[in-house]
């Protein structure tokens, strides 16, 4: 069987294999993806072109690429009066270097996701200058709903224009890894790197509307060298949130260390849909206390190392 990826990196981990297809950018994503050529014939369903409207959000597979590809983005305006409606709870301030204490005149958004105690702040005057990658998973289940969806992007596109306001330096990756019995799929496709302002209609489609999973990742799905017949059924399953961040930092002995937010799918993290206060109130307490597990974890490691 011939496919049509060659740099893929097949890593044996714990009881399964790992397929891993790193891209460069979007534009290398899209253009690895424009056509059905190298198609794996186990999956003989084609979802990535057969997948009706309700479950993907467009008509057809060219109209998901061009969307995604040209910035022709519809639902834009809606998604544009969330994005907006959100601000009031993100002040953006002019940028400021903090003296940070357990006490002071107001919280530090940035400081409290990462589940940092001394997250209040009274002001000097320079600028943040540090780096936070965000990792967020695309690969969520079909029962996710289109709000869902739909928030969680706002709810990440907000936090980071928030922490670009600030002074923070961005990396944003999407990725879906799904699993099917021994085998799992990983795929990363970065949307942004830190020496790029947020642009947020280019981000919009992949963040926000569910063709980039249902359409897109599925065709780059549907190019991977796996062998077991039942990815065809459903196209695997979401790894959970966890398992994730374990594989992800056996693969990269540097990860762990980096500073870095991991966004899970919107039912992990308690987004709904159906109010996007009480998503953004779920939203933050979940990065807060993923960071607090995250920090104790680091400290043991530490300790472990001096034995």
């Amino acid at each position: 069987m011939i496919f049509m990826y060659r740099d893929i990196n097949k890593i044996f981990y714990k009881d399964s294999i790992v397929y891993v297809k790193k891209f460069n950018n979007l534009d290398h994503f899209l253009e690895e993806v424009i056509d059905c050529n190298g198609i794996n014939p186990i999956f003989s369903s084609k979802s990535s072109t057969n997948g009706d409207k309700s479950f993907t959000g467009t008509d057809s597979y060219e109209e998901a690429w061009n969307l995604c590809r040209f910035t022709m983005n519809q639902g834009f305006s809606q998604f544009y009066q969330k994005f907006q409606s959100l601000k009031y709870k993100m002040s953006f301030e002019e940028k400021k270097e903090d003296v940070y204490s357990v006490v002071g005149y107001v919280p530090n958004v940035p400081r409290y996701l990462l589940g940092i105690p001394t997250n209040m702040r009274s002001y000097r005057n320079l600028q943040a200058n540090e780096t936070i990658s965000i990792y967020m998973n695309m690969a969520y289940s079909c029962y996710q709903t289109h709000s869902q969806i739909e928030n969680r992007g706002v709810l990440v596109l907000n936090l980071i224009s928030f922490l670009e306001n600030k002074g923070y330096h961005i990396n944003l990756f999407t990725y879906d890894f799904s699993e099917c019995e021994n085998e799992k799929i990983l795929m990363i496709v970065p949307i942004k790197t830190k020496d790029e302002k947020l642009n947020i209609k280019k981000a919009y489609f992949p963040l926000v509307h569910p063709s980039f999973l249902r359409r897109l990742l599925f065709r780059a799905e549907e190019k991977m060298p796996v062998k077991n017949r039942m990815w065809n059924h459903g196209y695997g399953c979401p790894v959970e949130y966890r398992k994730a961040i374990d594989f992800f930092e056996y693969d990269s002995q540097d990860f762990s260390q980096e500073k870095t937010l991991y966004i899970s799918t919107p039912n992990e993290i308690g987004i709904n849909g159906a109010n996007i206060d009480e998503d953004f109130e779920a939203f933050i307490e979940a990065l807060n206390t993923y960071y607090q597990k995250s920090e104790e974890r680091r400290k043991q490691k530490e300790k472990q190392k001096h034995f």
